[in-house]
């Protein structure tokens, strides 16, 4: 068998260097409520740029039916559910969907589409899935199938194998595979970040091999597939000035005059009125059948 520890340790050596982590999971802070509304605040548009390319969601479908996972009589937990991009498709396969999300505000999002989708089976809970106790809230081996997508709370080997207790049947674990192409994100990483900062941010600390490889360590057999993702954001002057200015402070200090910079950038590049920018990856997919090792 592999070493797990050498893959948690090159993981935890990952996640140390990202500011791209760092931010999503803290907003340059570890205080729970401050990433709550770090989140908060993207509810709203999420679905603006997550919510334009299903093809992840129908290819994770596809896995779960084709590996039997799962059925009428499931029950499923998702980590991080968001606005409900998988929730509400897999909650009509399936018997039942608890959800955790950080998020009261993406919950609102999702009980609004489960509320126009006709959803009953969807059970919201706003929990901090790195500080859930399973065993407390009765969700320890209660699962047919476990289910995280684009999670970056699922950052390290604890947080990983919490999946493992949660489930008695399987997982899914849906992540970024490889580098992403964004030219907007890339060109204001070199113009507000020096040149070290500017190289960890695009450094995804949450690639899909990282879990890979540590489940493959631990002696499970997790299969794996690849899908194409992208979307393109349109926003106004100012919307796009709001977005930017709210993601890079998450990078940088405070007296760094982050606006000055990202302003004269849109500036520059606004077409028509209409800012755009374009996101295209790869998103890996990994399914494993739980078992007691």
């Amino acid at each position: 068998m592999m070493d797990v520890e050498f893959f948690k340790s090159q993981w935890q050596k990952a996640v140390e260097k990202s500011i791209y982590l760092s931010s999503c999971n803290s907003a340059r802070t570890t205080n729970a409520q401050k990433i709550a509304n770090f989140w908060d605040d993207k509810s709203a548009k999420y679905d603006d740029s997550c919510a334009q390319d299903y093809r992840r969601v129908e290819k994770v479908l596809d896995i779960l039916h084709n590996e039997n996972y799962i059925n009428k009589e499931s029950s499923v937990l998702e980590i991080a559910s968001g606005t409900g991009i998988y929730t509400i498709p897999i909650s009509k396969c399936v018997k039942d969907v608890v959800t955790i999300d950080i998020s009261k505000k993406m919950i609102e999002v999702l009980n609004e589409k489960a509320n126009k989708a006709g959803a009953k089976n969807i059970a919201p809970l706003n929990e901090n899935w790195n500080e859930l106790n399973l065993k407390e809230k009765g969700l320890y081996k209660k699962f047919d199938l476990v289910l995280s997508a684009l999670n970056p709370s699922i950052k390290d080997f604890d947080a990983l194998n919490k999946m493992n207790e949660a489930s008695k049947g399987a997982c899914c674990l849906v992540s970024w595979a490889g580098p992403v192409e964004d030219k907007v994100a890339s060109d204001l990483s070199s113009i507000i970040l020096d040149e070290k900062d500017s190289k960890k941010l695009q450094r995804r600390a949450f690639d899909i091999i990282y879990s890979f490889s540590i489940l493959y360590s631990m002696g499970y057999f997790p299969k794996i597939d690849y899908v194409d993702f992208g979307y393109t954001i349109e926003e106004s002057y100012d919307e796009a000035v709001d977005r930017l200015c709210k993601k890079y402070s998450a990078y940088v200090d405070e007296n760094i005059k982050v606006k000055d910079k990202i302003t004269k950038y849109i500036e520059e590049n606004i077409v028509d009125g209409v800012f755009r920018e374009s996101l295209k990856s790869k998103i890996g997919i990994i399914t494993w059948q739980v078992k007691n090792i």
